[in-house]
């Protein structure tokens, strides 16, 4: 059954593979997600049948043709994506994926953590990895009446977050501030980080977070999924 068929890279700076992967994706009902880090796909005597990708430990654009679909080979594009992941040393792994193919990710050892209903599913390959994550966060839980939280990229730290942050501050008893620790800004999140707490070292009610993988960026959101941009923006995190 696999003779003729080839697994191989897709390099993206190629306008031809670009351009034929963007067309077979289009066809699946899915847009190319412009943060990528690695795509490859799975041909039939020269033609593109399935693919994948990822971005960092996130999987991305997972397609394979409706005709070919229901033979494993799906299977055989996110074993090659977590090998790739596994070599490059990321074990927590993450997908998004449409509603209908959630179920197949199951069996593959995924986990759902939360969905857009008719939109996308977002997935985990550990176990009890949200939950792990909520305990964490609860270690830090504080007491009062009115309690906030703001996540924050800050990159660069303004007076406008100084001016959110203070405002949250003198309405709330405790305010929590997760900030994106993903690198996918300008300014490293050690450096973001930093200048958070000086700006802010005049609040004593404040709690500082690493936002860690669970909370969402622009670079991970999986806007391949929606096609209209108003959309895009309609379930797009502040």
């Amino acid at each position: 059954m696999d003779y003729g068929i080839v697994e191989q890279r897709i390099f993206l700076q190629d306008s031809n593979e670009k351009r034929n992967l963007e067309e077979f994706l289009k066809k699946e009902g899915i847009k190319l997600d412009k943060n990528l880090d690695y795509t490859m796909g799975i041909y039939d005597a020269g033609k593109i049948i399935a693919t994948g990708s990822f971005y960092k430990n996130t999987l991305k654009c997972l397609a394979v043709s409706s005709e070919h679909q229901g033979l494993g080979i799906l299977n055989k594009v996110v074993s090659h994506l977590l090998n790739e992941q596994y070599a490059r040393g990321y074990t927590h792994i993450f997908l998004y994926t449409k509603c209908n193919t959630a179920e197949f990710f199951s069996y593959l050892g995924f986990n759902e953590i939360t969905r857009v209903d008719n939109l996308v599913v977002f997935m985990e390959n550990k176990p009890h990895g949200i939950q792990s994550y909520a305990k964490e966060l609860s270690k830090q839980k504080v007491k009062g009446h009115r309690v906030a939280s703001i996540v924050m990229n800050a990159n660069p730290f303004t007076l406008g977050h100084l001016h959110l942050i203070e405002k949250a501050a003198n309405e709330n008893d405790a305010v929590h501030v997760f900030i994106v620790s993903e690198e996918a800004s300008v300014i490293p999140f050690k450096i973001r980080y930093e200048l958070i707490k000086r700006g802010t070292q005049h609040l004593k009610n404040i709690i500082f977070h690493k936002a860690g993988d669970y909370i969402i960026s622009n670079a991970t959101f999986p806007s391949y999924f929606i096609k209209d941009d108003k959309n895009v923006w309609k379930h797009m995190p502040g």
